[in-house]
């Protein structure tokens, strides 16, 4: 597998001046179990792929004073599918980038050609719109999902505030944050939704999204994985009331 993703990409070593710098196996933290990255500080990115015969990633990561930008900085990285959404201006087929509906060998030339296409941000300095392709992906988003326009923005602003908003509270309450999985790979298993734990004494506070396969649209609180308090904003579209709802239950859940 690792010769298959390397050989796919040997363009990047030997045209685009990056070099490989990392391979690993890791089926238990990785979704695609084989990760390969390469880096190119002329250029200032690193690339890293994520594969196995169910599953493909690939994230593209500036790098600031040659350290790679938090994942969570949603201006300065994107993944594949963001470039080929830019690319054609969210006219494209995203059954082309997907394991399950190709092998894995159709996809990685797919990609291939994706980024050979896009050889100016792999090599210079020129970077992407971080804010037009954001208001494509919202505009894919409701496409995919049939969702009301007003939920994909809301429910990102929500998630946002919410974990300021909590975590200044369970701070004050003796809560120590110790998972937040938006600075995870996001090809790692527990990166798929939205999630942060607080912890005091074995108690485990936990916020964060449905799969989005089942409900994107959905945030729950559980304590030690038991349910408090659902979230729907198909229920309720309003961000501020649904946050105040979530730090309502917060105050309730700690007295």
């Amino acid at each position: 597998m690792f010769d298959q993703i390397k050989n796919t990409f040997q363009f990047l070593t030997t045209d685009l001046g990056f070099e490989l710098i990392s391979e690993e196996f890791d089926d238990h933290k990785y979704i695609g179990a084989y990760v390969v990255i390469y880096r190119n500080d002329e250029a200032k990115l690193q690339l890293e792929f994520s594969a196995d015969q169910h599953w493909f990633d690939c994230e593209i990561r500036r790098l600031i004073d040659g350290i790679p930008v938090p994942y969570s900085d949603k201006k300065q990285v994107i993944n594949f599918n963001g470039l080929a959404i830019l690319e054609s201006n969210n006219n494209y087929n995203p059954s082309d980038y997907v394991v399950t509906g190709n092998s894995l060998a159709v996809v990685l030339q797919n990609v291939s050609q994706l980024l050979k296409r896009n050889k100016l941000i792999l090599t210079t300095a020129q970077w992407l719109d971080a804010d037009r392709l954001k208001k494509l992906q919202i505009d894919a988003m409701i496409e995919k999902f049939g969702l009301p326009p007003t939920i994909p923005t809301q429910r990102l602003d929500y998630f946002k505030e919410v974990k300021i908003q909590a975590a200044h509270f369970l701070r004050q309450k003796g809560f120590e944050l110790i998972f937040d999985n938006s600075e995870q790979p996001p090809y790692a298993h527990n990166s798929l939704t939205e999630r942060v734990i607080f912890n005091r004494n074995n108690v485990n506070i936990e916020i964060g999204a449905e799969d989005w396969r089942d409900g994107m649209h959905i945030y729950h609180i559980w304590v030690n994985r038991v349910d408090k308090l659902e979230i729907d904003f198909y229920k309720m579209q309003n961000t501020l009331a649904n946050i105040e709802l979530t730090i309502q239950k917060l105050v309730e859940l700690t007295a």
